[in-house]
């Protein structure tokens, strides 16, 4: 091992002990008080482990271009610099950094003062939307801006699609050539579809640049290559690229343990082999993470983001994902194949505002036992199957997910659907809808609280249905009604392979025997509607029972439950119409005494 001697440059012997420089291999130590400046752009000498020491620093320069390549860059409660707050790194140059071990940047996991902070140049402009339809076969887009962007900047194309394949459909290039706003698409490295689209985007689409001028890279053989590991600090970075992190099992490109984590501007291109998390956050104490306009891309697997835990065992710490892109792609064309977003089984305290989840051919988000966040105006939208999943086999949900003002089947300019429906819930209940757009609903064993739901039809003009489904809508109806009121009428597709559900939350705040009814009137004879009643206790979110309408005749006759409720209970009523029907029927006059 090489260590400093005193604060110098990289490349002065007198820097280190022995008055050499270090050389190809060697292991390299930035000792206490010491601040060593790296100035080189070297691209074939690899060290060994750099490790700086509790108040050393290493600083990156900025006067070129600067490449470092090591085995493992850790820190035992020093300080790694590129950049600042104030003076990020030069714009005209890229910094990377290479790594060649399974947790190519690393703490000692028992300090608790490393500080790495990452400060890359701002770009005019991280992502614009296409200026006008592109086709299948079509090997040029037009943009309405690419101020910034340069040859060789990897992009990725939304999927707009409103089809069963949209999960498959985002589309990955590097720039080839730009003209004004007008980009040529080229292949990127690993990918088999050449320079051309495969599928078409509509006008609008986003388009993300992922190019920032400070690069992580991972470009040793293993198949397990960890960003960040076992930290206790702070990681502060703006404008970094981390690029060819592979990894199977429970490894990550990003895992993080007992750090306060700072991400704007970040961009993850992960290289991942069969399975495996683009992101992980560990699984102990004080995880603080913020990140904002943040480009995560996740390739071949999912997120599995908190697969097991993102908790603090002495504290739930808040963590806060603002304005950030989390879309699958996959080299196959199959779509990312494991969940987006999933919670683990230990407490969860997390906000998203603001995002975009899509592009994996499973659930978009998978919310487990202690799962307690809060999702709103997000877009979750392009997935082979549910775009909200609660695990129904929790036995006691005491904690509650939240989705506000979020918009399901949806991108922002329509229709992206998910494959397997929308929502599908535990027994109790865990997950909350307010004021939420739903493209179509499919129900597995439950659902969760949709209270004060807006229910959309993106492409009815009249504004009156309540809830659009692929199996058919649901709609105010004041033609067939009972009495003065309007009815809710359900309109099933013939053919469809879809559920139609509807909820309706009945709070009491009394305690005793209550007697719910409602009247009913099918259009004809010959199949059976049903509607039930859960009894979902809303302060500590358990169910107890369920009690069961009997079958809604053609002449408005009333139908009645009595339930046991206790002061604080919420039960909804819970409308469910099979599959493959014709004929319409309504329900009217629900009333509690």
């Amino acid at each position: 091992m090489v260590d400093s001697t005193q604060t110098g440059n990289w490349e002065d012997g007198s820097t280190w002990v022995g008055g050499v420089v270090p050389a190809e291999g060697e292991a390299v130590n930035i000792k206490n008080g010491h601040t060593v400046t790296y100035n080189s752009d070297d691209n074939t000498t690899r060290y060994g482990i750099i490790n700086v020491q509790a108040v050393g620093i290493l600083t990156i320069s900025d006067t070129g271009n600067r490449t470092l390549k090591f085995y493992s860059l850790t820190q035992s409660g020093g300080i790694i610099n590129v950049g600042s707050v104030g003076t990020p790194f030069n714009s005209s140059y890229t910094c990377t950094l290479k790594g060649d071990y399974t947790n190519f940047i690393s703490g000692n996991g028992s300090s608790g003062s490393d500080r790495c902070n990452f400060y890359g140049a701002d770009k005019t402009y991280y992502k614009t939307t296409l200026n006008g339809a592109v086709s299948a076969t079509d090997t040029t887009i037009t943009t309405t801006d690419t101020t910034g962007w340069t040859i060789g900047d990897t992009i990725v194309i939304q999927a707009t699609n409103d089809n069963d394949t949209c999960y498959k459909e985002f589309e990955r290039f590097k720039i080839k050539a730009i003209s004004g706003t007008t980009v040529t698409l080229g292949e990127y490295d690993d990918d088999t579809t050449g320079d051309a689209l495969v599928y078409g985007h509509a006008s609008g689409a986003i388009v993300l640049n992922y190019n920032r001028n400070i690069i992580l890279e991972y470009d040793g053989a293993l198949t397990t290559a960890q960003c960040l590991h076992d930290r206790k600090g702070i990681v502060t970075w703006k404008n970094v690229m981390i690029v060819n992190a592979s990894y199977t099992s429970n490894a990550s490109s990003l895992i993080n343990d007992r750090n306060y984590i700072n991400m704007t501007n970040v961009s993850i291109l992960p290289n991942i082999a069969d399975t495996g998390y683009c992101m992980y956050f560990g699984s102990t104490a004080y995880l603080n993470v913020t990140m904002d306009n943040c480009f995560i891309l996740t390739m071949d697997v999912g997120f599995g983001w908190t697969r097991n835990d993102w908790m603090s065992t002495e504290q739930e710490s808040p963590n806060y994902i603002q304005n950030c892109f989390f879309w699958g792609w996959s080299s196959t064309g199959d779509g990312s194949n494991d969940y987006m977003f999933t919670t683990g089984d230990q407490p969860t305290n997390i906000t998203f505002d603001s995002c975009h989840f899509a592009g994996t051919s499973n659930r978009v988000l998978s919310i487990n036992d202690l799962a307690s966040g809060l999702f709103k105006d997000c877009y979750i939208y392009a997935s082979g199957n549910k775009a909200v999943y609660q695990n129904t086999a929790i036995s006691e949900q005491n904690r509650k997910t939240y989705l506000i003002d979020c918009e399901m089947g949806y991108n922002q300019l329509g229709a992206c659907r998910c494959v397997g429906g929308l929502v599908s819930t535990g027994r109790y209940g865990g997950v909350a809808f307010i004021n939420c757009k739903f493209d179509s609903i499919s129900s597995d064993t439950g659902w969760g609280e949709m209270e004060t739901a807006r229910f959309t039809d993106f492409n009815q003009t009249s504004g009156d249905n309540r809830l659009y489904m692929k199996g058919g809508y649901i709609k105010d109806d004041t033609t067939t009604k009972y009495a003065t009121t309007n009815s809710l009428q359900f309109n099933p597709i013939a053919g469809s392979t879809r559920y139609m559900c509807f909820l309706i939350p009945l709070h009491f705040t009394t305690t005793g025997s209550k007697t719910v009814s409602l009247r009913g009137k099918k259009s004809s004879t010959g199949y059976s509607i049903h509607p039930f009643m859960w009894a979902w206790r809303r302060r500590d979110d358990t169910r107890s029972s369920k009690a069961t309408f009997s079958d809604v005749d053609t002449n408005w006759n009333q139908k009645s439950v009595v339930i046991s409720a206790t002061a604080g209970d919420t039960w909804l009523l819970h409308v469910q119409v099979a599959y493959d029907l014709s004929r319409t029927f309504n329900i009217d006059d629900l009333t509690v005494a």
